[in-house]
C-alpha cells in the first residue's frame, strides 16, 4: 500500500516526491532541445495539454462585438471620427519629443506577486520592501502608486505587455493568429524603431504557456528562460532570483541599444528559496506583524520570499546602474492579490501594483500628482520619454508623462484618488489619496473601459480590418 501510495504520488507530480519539483506541461522544457522537451511529457500530461489548449480557445468568446459597433469604439480612443477601416488609423498616436536623454539600455522588471502594499507607510516596520524604498529616496527615481496590472495572473500581465492589448479572456498567446505577424500595438516592434534590440527573460521555463515562441513572434530578438543558464537552484517554477538576476548579467553584452522585459519567479508558492541562509532575519518583520501572526512560520516565510524578491530585484538594479550608467529601469509586478496580511485588506492593498522608473535624467517630477495607469501605459510613456518629436507609434492609452489620470485592467479601475470595480459600484478613496471624497465619473471611466477591452478583443479575434 505504501509503495502504491508513492508510486501515485510519484505520477501526480510528473516523476517527483512533491509539487515543488513536480514537472507539468506548462513548465516541462528544461532542456535546450525541443524534441526532447517534447519527450518529457507523458501520454497523459501531453493529452491534458493538448485538452486544456482547446478549452482556452473555445473560453474565450470575449465580448462577441460586431463590425457597426467597433468603430464606435475605435473612435472614442482615437478622440474624433474617421473615414477609415484601419484600426492602426485609430490607435496611431506621434510622440510630443523626448522628455530625457535616449537611454542606451532599457529594462522593465515584473516582480512575481511584487505588490504594491508592503511600500505603505502603515507597513514600514515589516522591513520587507527595503531595497526598492532605497531605490526610491534617491533624485533619480520616479514613482506611480496609482497603478494596476493588466489582470489577476502573470500570463495575463505579460500577454499585456507583449501585445499592447487589454485582457479580454482570448488567449493571445494560444491564438494562431497571433504567430503570423506582430499586433501593431506589441511593445518589441515599436523599440526596434527606436534602435534597440529586443529581449525577454524568464526566471521560469521556457514552455511555460507557450512564452519562447510568443515572444518570438511578436517580434522579441531574443528569448532566455532558466533553462538557458546554468543555474541548479530553484524548484517547479524555475531559477531563484539571485542566481536569475546574475545568469541576466553574464550573458548582456554592451554593444548595443538593448530593451529587456525581465519576469521573475521566486515570490511564489511553494516558497523554497533558503531565505534564512539569504539574509533573511525574521525577527526583523515581527514589529510590522499583528500579535496573532507574530508565531505563523507560514506567513513569516511568505513575508521572507517578499523580502528576497525585493532584495534580488534592488541588487540587480544597482548592479546594472553601476555598469551601464545610461540606463533607465521600470519595476514593477505581474499581480497582487497572492498575500496580505490583513484579513480584510482594501482594494487598494489588495489589486495595485507599484510603478517605479529609475535611471539616468529620471526626477521625481517627471509625472503629474494626478497621473495613474496600468502596464498597458507602461510602453507609451517608454516612447514618449525618449522618441523623438513626431514619432509614430501604436497604443490603445495613453503615456503617463501626458497626465493620463486611470488605469484600467479586466475587473478594476483605479485613478489618483480612487479604485473601484469596473462594473460595479463599488469604489474605495486610496490611501495615498490628497482629495478627500473625490467621485469619480464613472460614465465616462467604464465608457474609456468599454473601448480598451473592445478594440483588444476585435484585434485579437479579427486583426485590424473593421469590415
Amino acid at each position: 500500500m505504501l509503495l502504491l501510495v508513492a508510486f501515485m504520488l510519484f505520477s501526480r507530480f510528473g516523476g517527483s516526491l512533491s509539487y515543488a519539483k513536480s514537472i507539468h506541461w506548462e513548465n516541462s522544457a528544461v532542456c535546450k532541445d525541443e524534441f526532447l522537451n517534447e519527450a518529457i511529457l507523458d501520454d497523459i500530461q501531453a493529452l491534458y495539454r493538448a485538452y486544456m489548449t482547446h478549452v482556452r480557445l473555445r473560453d474565450g468568446t470575449g465580448l462577441n462585438l460586431q463590425a457597426d459597433h467597433i468603430g464606435e469604439y475605435a473612435a472614442h480612443l482615437a478622440g474624433r471620427e474617421l473615414q477609415s477601416h484601419d484600426l492602426n488609423d485609430f490607435l496611431r498616436k506621434q510622440a510630443q519629443g523626448p522628455k530625457i536623454d535616449k537611454p542606451k539600455h532599457i529594462f522593465i522588471i515584473i516582480g512575481e506577486s511584487y505588490a504594491g502594499w508592503p511600500l505603505l507607510p502603515r507597513y514600514r516596520d515589516l522591513n520587507i520592501a527595503n531595497g526598492v524604498k532605497n531605490l526610491l529616496a534617491k533624485d533619480n527615481a520616479a514613482y506611480i502608486p496609482s497603478f494596476v496590472p493588466n489582470g489577476t495572473g502573470t500570463i495575463e500581465a505579460m500577454n499585456g505587455m507583449i501585445t499592447g492589448l487589454a485582457e479580454v479572456s482570448l488567449s493571445p498567446n494560444y491564438q494562431p493568429e497571433a504567430y503570423k505577424q506582430p499586433y501593431s500595438t506589441g511593445i518589441a516592434p515599436q523599440m526596434k524603431k527606436l534602435g534597440y534590440k529586443t529581449y525577454l527573460w524568464y526566471g521560469g521555463f521556457s514552455s511555460w504557456q507557450r512564452m519562447k515562441e510568443f515572444s518570438l513572434a511578436q517580434g522579441f530578438d531574443g528569448f532566455y528562460a532558466s533553462n538557458d543558464m546554468q543555474d541548479q537552484s530553484g524548484n517547479a517554477w524555475g531559477s531563484d532570483d539571485k542566481n536569475f538576476f546574475k545568469g541576466i548579467t553574464t550573458i548582456l553584452q554592451d554593444d548595443q541599444l538593448s530593451f529587456h522585459i525581465i519576469l521573475t519567479t521566486s515570490n511564489h508558492p511553494p516558497y523554497t528559496v533558503n531565505i534564512d541562509q539569504e539574509g533573511f532575519n525574521a525577527g526583523s518583520v515581527l514589529g510590522g506583524l499583528p500579535d496573532q501572526l507574530k508565531t505563523d512560520k507560514e506567513v513569516i516565510n511568505k513575508l521572507g520570499h517578499f523580502w528576497y524578491a525585493d532584495k534580488s530585484m534592488s541588487d540587480f538594479v544597482q548592479t546594472m546602474y553601476s555598469q551601464y550608467p545610461e540606463s533607465i529601469f521600470v519595476l514593477t509586478g505581474d499581480h497582487a492579490d497572492r498575500f496580505n496580511i490583513e484579513p480584510n485588506p482594501s482594494l487598494a492593498e489588495r489589486y495595485t501594483i507599484p510603478c517605479i522608473i529609475y535611471g539616468k535624467g529620471i526626477y521625481p517630477q517627471l509625472f503629474s500628482p494626478s497621473a495613474a495607469g496600468g502596464q498597458l501605459n507602461i510602453m507609451p510613456t517608454i516612447i514618449e520619454m525618449i522618441a523623438p518629436k513626431g514619432f509614430e507609434y501604436y497604443s490603445l492609452v495613453e503615456s503617463m508623462t501626458k497626465a493620463n489620470q486611470l488605469g484600467i485592467n479586466r475587473d478594476y479601475w483605479v485613478t489618483s484618488d480612487n479604485i473601484g470595480k469596473s462594473y460595479f459600484n463599488k469604489i474605495e478613496g486610496l490611501p495615498w489619496s490628497k482629495t478627500l471624497d473625490s467621485q469619480p465619473d464613472q460614465d465616462k471611466i467604464r465608457e474609456d473601459i468599454d473601448a480598451v477591452k473592445a478594440v483588444s478583443w476585435w484585434m485579437i479575434k479579427h486583426g485590424n480590418n473593421m469590415k
